[in-house]
């Protein structure tokens, strides 16, 4: 089943059956029957809506352009705006749990919230590139990437160590260590060593690949341009 014409950037399941999907001009799709139907939800906005990422069965987040930040406490039912103090396209998120969420975006944006968005801080990171992907394999260790530089953190988020190297368009870290990255012309980097270091990977594919997720250590898949999946199982 599809949600029309429109462009849909982000898809998040709670669990097997209920899930989420957000797009251009501030749509909202809602599943509860693992995605054979989805139903419009009300976003009252038009921003797109770049990432959608939940803390628990009831509280969930959503991040977009012009510091667009939405959140509900209903299951995904009705959305509420909160203000981000900022005006940058944010471009991803990660919840933590009910009160605990971190967005990034354009400009070196990062900002982070402890009591469920009442509050928004935004956190020097001492650049201003542009962040395209954020993963955080647990609560302590955080990884975020630009089109070059990577960045790490060991505390939550709260103070952030720049590395050279590791850019590209997704980033996934499967432990706090070992992270993979997806990037132009089919590039696939991985590193060992927490985002100090990323050697290429063969990832057998020609197509910018814009988008990465691990099932579990040995098995992810990376997909982009022209139809591209490439899968690794090791």
């Amino acid at each position: 089943t599809t949600g029309g014409r429109y462009n849909y950037n982000s898809v998040f399941f709670i669990n097997a059956s209920t899930g989420f999907s957000v797009g251009d001009d501030g749509k909202i799709l809602k599943t509860t029957n693992a995605g054979f139907n989805w139903i419009e939800k009300q976003s009252n906005t038009v921003q797109r809506l770049n990432e959608v990422y939940f803390g628990d069965d009831n509280v969930g987040f959503i991040c977009g352009d012009t510091g667009t930040i939405l959140r509900t406490t209903d299951g995904g039912e009705n959305w509420s705006s909160q203000n981000s103090t900022v005006n940058f396209n944010l471009t991803d998120l990660h919840t933590f749990n009910s009160s605990k969420c971190i967005m990034i975006g354009k400009g070196g944006t990062v900002l982070k919230t402890e009591d469920g968005g009442a509050k928004w801080n935004l956190i020097n990171i001492g650049v201003n590139f542009d962040l395209n992907a954020l993963s955080f394999p647990d609560d302590n260790n955080g990884f975020m990437i630009t089109d070059l530089p990577s960045f790490r953190t060991t505390n939550g988020g709260d103070n952030w160590v720049m590395f050279p190297s590791g850019g590209g368009t997704d980033v996934i870290f499967t432990d706090s260590l070992t992270g993979y990255s997806t990037g132009g012309s089919g590039s696939i980097a991985k590193s060992t060593n927490g985002s100090q270091n990323w050697f290429l990977q063969n990832g057998n594919v020609t197509g910018n690949l814009y988008s990465i997720y691990f099932l579990d250590k040995n098995n992810g898949f990376a997909v982009g341009d022209g139809g591209s999946i490439t899968r690794t199982t090791n």
